[in-house]
C-alpha cells in the first residue's frame, strides 16, 4: 500500500511558486492559478479557517502550492500517473491524502485510474460529510470513530456512544467493514499523549483491533510513543524498536486472532452484548464464536463482574484466549469474569478451535515487524 498526494505539492529548493493572481478573479472562480501564493490569494481564505465545502477544495493547505484538478491538462497528468504507478509496481492499494479538498467528480476517474484498492483520508468527524467519499472511492479513514473512541478512552465519555457511533455509520456509509479504524496518527498527538493510561490505551487498541473495519496501526505505538503534535508524533524509532515490548506483544496477539481461517472478522457480523457507560461487550461471527470485554474505567488490583449475555444458551461454556484455564460458563444469561485493573479480555467459543500453531504465530510476529522496521511514516502534510 502505498501513501499518495494528489491535492497539493510541495516547495522544493530553488522554486519560486510566486506568480501574480487577480482577486477578482479567485473570487468569481474563473481563471483561478493552482500555483499563486501572493498575499492576495491568501487574504481572501485564511489558512485552514475554510468557510465552506468550496473554500476547503479551492484554497491553500498550509501554504503548500495546490493543484487545479478541473484543468484538463493537470487533471490528465495525475490520472496518468496513478494509473502507470499500479501496472508498473503492482501496487494492491493506495492511501490517498486530503481527499476532501479536490472534488468528488476526479476521485471517482481516480478510482478507476487506480485500478486498486483506494483508501482516503478525509478528516472530518462528520458521518454523513465522511460518507459522501465512500462511492468516489472505495474506502475512507473512520474519523468519525477515531473522535468517539477519543472521547470514550480519554475523555470517559459513555461507552454508549460506540455503538451509536457504529449504527449511524452503517446508514450512511454503503460498506464499514472496508472502513480504516485507527487511534494514532501523523497529524495528531498520540493517545498517551493525551492519556497517559497503557490499561486505556490497550482497551482503545482491543476495539480498533477486533472491531468491523480494517484494523491501522501507526507505528511506535507498540513502542509505548507518547508524542504530543506535529512533528513530535513521528519519533525516531530506532533505537528504540522492542518486539518484547508489552504492547508489541498485545497487538500481535490480536492481529493472529484476525486471521483465523474460520472467522472473517473484515466482515463477519459485529453485535452489542452489553454497553454501559464504563463497559462494552462485544461479539463477532454469526454464531458470537468471540467475546470481547473492553472498559474505559481505570481500576486496580482484581475485580469480579458480572455481564447479561443473552447472545448464548446456559451452558455455553467460553475459554479466554489467552488462558485455557480460564474459562466461564453462562448462568442465566450471566457470565461472572474476573478483571484485572480492567484490562481487555476476549473469550471463545469452547467447542471453536483455536489454532495456536507456532509457525503461523512467528510469520504474524515477522510480518509486524517488516512493518515497523521499514516504518509506517506518513509524510504527507
Amino acid at each position: 500500500m502505498v501513501d499518495v498526494v494528489a491535492n497539493h505539492m510541495g516547495y522544493t529548493g530553488g522554486c519560486c511558486w510566486n506568480v501574480d493572481c487577480d482577486k477578482q478573479q479567485l473570487v468569481n472562480f474563473t481563471g483561478f492559478n493552482p500555483f499563486n501564493k501572493s498575499e492576495d490569494y491568501h487574504s481572501l481564505c485564511e489558512i485552514m479557517n475554510w468557510k465552506n465545502q468550496t473554500e476547503v477544495e479551492l484554497c491553500r493547505l498550509a501554504k503548500l502550492p495546490d493543484l487545479n484538478q478541473s484543468d484538463q491538462y493537470v487533471r490528465s497528468t495525475l490520472l496518468n500517473w496513478i494509473s502507470e504507478l499500479t501496472k508498473k509496481y503492482g501496487i494492491d492499494g493506495y492511501r490517498i491524502d486530503t481527499v476532501t479538498e479536490v472534488a468528488k467528480d476526479f476521485w471517482s476517474e481516480f478510482q478507476v485510474a487506480a485500478d486498486a484498492f483506494c483508501l482516503g483520508e478525509a478528516s472530518s468527524d462528520n458521518i454523513t460529510y465522511t460518507a459522501e467519499y465512500q462511492g468516489p472511492l472505495n474506502a475512507v479513514l473512520n474519523f468519525p470513530l477515531y473522535y468517539t473512541m477519543k472521547r470514550v478512552f480519554t475523555e470517559n465519555q459513555s461507552m454508549k456512544t460506540l455503538q451509536t457511533t457504529l449504527d449511524q455509520e452503517k446508514m450512511k456509509f454503503e460498506d464499514i467493514t472496508v472502513l480504516g479504524n485507527f487511534l494514532d496518527n501523523h497529524d495528531f498527538q498520540r493517545f498517551l499523549s493525551i492519556s497517559p493510561n497503557i490499561t486505556l490505551l490497550m482497551n482503545n487498541l482491543a476495539y480498533v483491533l477486533l472491531s468491523q473495519g480494517i484494523p491501522i496501526i501507526y507505528y511506535g505505538t507498540e513502542q509505548v510513543f507518547n508524542g504530543g503534535n506535529d512533528p513530535e508524533n513521528r519519533e525516531a524509532l530506532w533505537p528504540h524498536y522492542n518486539q518484547k515490548s508489552r504492547l508489541y506483544k498485545f497487538i500481535s496477539q490480536l492481529s493472529l486472532l484476525r486471521r483465523r481461517s474460520d472467522l472473517d472478522f473484515s466482515s463477519d457480523q459485529q453485535t452489542e452484548v452489553y454497553a454501559a457507560d464504563d463497559y462494552f461487550v462485544f461479539s463477532r461471527g454469526d454464531k458470537h464464536q468471540i467475546l470481547i470485554f473492553i472498559s474505559n474505567k481505570i481500576s486496580d488490583g482484581n475485580l469480579t463482574k458480572k455481564f447479561p449475555v443473552n447472545v448464548y444458551k446456559d451452558g455455553t461454556v467460553l475459554v479466554n484466549i489467552e488462558n485455557d484455564n480460564d474459562s466461564v460458563e453462562v448462568t442465566h444469561s450471566m457470565i461472572e469474569i474476573e478483571l484485572y485493573k480492567n484490562m481487555p479480555k476476549v473469550y471463545r467459543l469452547q467447542t471453536d478451535t483455536n489454532s495456536s500453531d507456532p509457525v503461523r504465530i512467528s510469520i504474524i510476529m515477522t510480518m509486524l515487524s517488516s512493518l515497523v522496521t521499514i516504518g509506517i511514516y506518513w509524510v504527507a502534510s
